[in-house]
């Protein structure tokens, strides 16, 4: 079995850690606006003592708003180096580069455009649930 070594720029690596840094921030801000959510946390005591309800229901629609900015520049990106797959053109998957035409072949461009319009409609469907959840409708 051989191995195909091709050495990291910094452009690549910055691309790659961008995309890492985005899944991870995904986790992080998603957990949080869960246990924000429960009403219970410690942030959510914070800005009730401060700002009242009304900062709450602020910085609670401002944390959703990253999250979903976030998953839906992630869902765009993939769209964008899928069609690029897809068309044979020179792309980079989370900043390696994917001109080895022998080993990616163009359908996986069209799984990365579902896998991208995917997550550009979670971004937008988080967005229509998060209004009408129960306890945005108390704060």
């Amino acid at each position: 079995m051989s191995t195909i070594a091709v050495p990291l720029d910094k452009g690549r690596l910055r691309t790659l850690l961008l995309w890492m840094a985005g899944f991870i921030a995904v986790a992080v801000i998603g957990g949080s606006l869960t246990m924000d959510l429960s009403g219970f946390s410690a942030a959510d005591r914070f800005i009730v003592s401060h700002w009242r309800m009304r900062g709450l229901r602020l910085y609670l629609w401002f944390e959703a708003g990253v999250l979903v900015s976030i998953v839906v520049a992630i869902g765009w990106s993939a769209i964008n180096t899928g069609l690029a797959v897809a068309r044979g053109q020179a792309a980079s998957f989370f900043g390696l580069d994917a001109s080895l035409r022998a080993r990616i072949p163009a359908q996986l461009g069209y799984l990365l455009v579902l896998l991208g319009s995917a997550l550009v409609a979670l971004g937008m469907t988080t967005l229509v649930l998060f209004n009408s959840c129960r306890y945005m409708r108390i704060v």
